[in-house]
C-alpha cells in the first residue's frame, strides 16, 4: 500500500495561505460595510431657513448641541433666510442625501405650496425625521388695552369696532388662524401683515396696533414684564404652560390650531441615518435641562416618530390648501 505523503509542498501553501485571506475577507465584509456605514465621520450642517435670534434658530441650535454631543462629531447651524424660508429649504432639498445637510422647519412649510409656486416639492424631495416641538400660537394686546379677556376680544370685534391685528405676514399661520376665528365667529376686523415677528410686537407695544398673534417666545418675556398681555391661544383646549390663557376651542369649537418644527433630510438619506437622527432628537427632547429651555419659550418638546411627521405634513397641506382656496387668500 502506497505511503501518504503529508508533505505541504510551496505551491500547496500558497493555495491554503489564498483561501484562509479569502475567508478573513467574507468574514470581516459585514464588519466592514458596518464600519463604513458608522455615522457621522465628520461635521454635520442643519439648514435654518430663518434669521438667527428667532424661534426656529434657538430650537435649531438647541438640536445642534445635543446632536454634537450625542454623536461625538460638530452638528453647526447655517441659517440661510429669505423670500420666506424657501431659499434655505430649497438649498437643503437639492443637498447630497448623505445625512451631512439637514434641515429644521415650521409648520409654515405646508402652507406655501397653495400659496405660490416653489422650487421644490416638501413631500417629494425631502424626508421626515422627527417633529421636534408643538406650539401654539397666542393673541397678544398691550396692557393697557381695553380688551381684557378672549370673550371681551370677540364681542367687541362682532359689534363692529374697528380692531386692527397683526401678523407675520399673509398666509403666515397666524393670519391663518384668525381667518378661521372670524369666519367662526362671523366678524371681520383689519389684518395688518409685517414682515417679520419683532416688527409686528414693537407696534404692538407703541400702540399702534391692537392685537397680534405671534409665537410665545416673541411675547413672553413683555408679558412676565406686565407690558403685555395674552387673550387666547390657537388650541381647541387650554395648553398646560399657559393654563390661564383661554382657548380659542372656548369661543370657537372647531379651531385647534398647533405650529410645530420639525427636523428633516433630504430624500434618498439612508434609513439607518433617519432612525439615528430620530433617537437623537427623541433624546434631546428628554434631557431635563432642554425640556425646560424649550416650554420656557412656550415650546411642547415632542420628539416624534418619522411616520407621524409625514402624517401630520400630509394632512396640513390637504387643509390649509382648502382654507387658503376657500378665502381666497394671496400672498404678498
Amino acid at each position: 500500500m502506497k505511503k501518504l505523503d503529508n508533505t505541504i509542498h510551496p505551491h500547496q501553501s500558497r493555495r491554503r495561505c489564498l483561501l484562509a485571506f479569502a475567508g478573513a475577507s467574507l468574514a470581516m465584509g459585514p464588519l466592514s460595510r458596518l464600519q463604513a456605514a458608522a455615522y457621522p465621520e465628520r461635521s454635520v450642517t442643519i439648514v435654518c431657513p430663518f434669521p438667527p435670534g428667532g424661534g426656529s434658530d434657538n430650537v435649531a441650535r438647541l438640536i445642534a448641541q445635543h446632536a454634537s454631543t450625542f454623536f461625538g462629531q460638530p452638528f453647526i447651524v447655517d441659517n440661510r433666510s429669505g423670500a420666506a424660508g424657501t431659499i434655505g429649504v430649497s438649498y437643503a432639498a437639492k443637498a447630497k442625501p448623505d445625512g451631512y445637510t439637514l434641515i429644521y422647519l415650521s409648520s409654515a412649510v405646508t402652507i406655501q405650496p397653495a400659496l405660490q409656486k416653489l422650487p421644490y416639492d416638501i413631500v417629494r424631495d425631502l424626508s421626515p425625521v422627527s417633529m421636534v416641538i408643538k406650539v401654539p400660537y397666542v393673541l397678544a394686546t398691550s396692557a393697557n388695552s381695553r380688551f381684557k379677556s378672549l370673550d371681551h376680544f370677540v364681542a367687541e370685534a362682532k359689534r363692529g369696532e374697528r380692531i386692527t391685528y397683526g401678523t407675520y405676514g399673509m398666509g403666515s399661520p397666524p393670519h391663518l388662524t384668525m381667518e378661521q376665528l372670524q369666519s367662526s365667529a362671523k366678524f371681520e376686523i383689519t389684518h395688518v401683515p409685517y414682515r417679520g415677528e419683532a416688527a409686528s410686537v414693537l407696534d404692538l407695544l407703541a400702540g399702534a396696533i391692537d392685537v397680534a398673534w405671534v409665537l410665545p417666545f416673541a411675547v413672553l418675556p413683555h408679558v412676565k414684564a406686565g407690558k403685555l398681555r395674552l387673550l387666547g391661544v390657537s388650541t381647541n383646549q387650554r395648553v398646560p404652560d399657559l393654563p390661564g390663557v383661554a382657548a380659542l376651542g372656548e369661543v370657537a369649537p372647531q379651531i385647534d390650531i398647533v405650529g410645530w418644527g420639525a427636523l428633516m433630510a433630504p430624500t434618498g438619506c439612508p434609513p439607518h441615518i433617519i432612525a439615528s437622527l430620530q433617537t437623537m432628537v427623541q433624546s434631546a427632547v428628554n434631557v431635563t435641562a432642554n425640556a425646560n429651555r424649550l416650554r420656557e419659550q412656550g415650546y411642547t418638546p415632542v420628539g416624534s416618530s418619522s411616520d407621524t411627521l409625514k402624517e401630520v405634513i400630509g394632512n396640513e397641506l390637504v387643509s390649509w390648501a382648502n382654507l387658503i382656496r376657500e378665502k381666497n387668500i394671496r400672498s404678498e
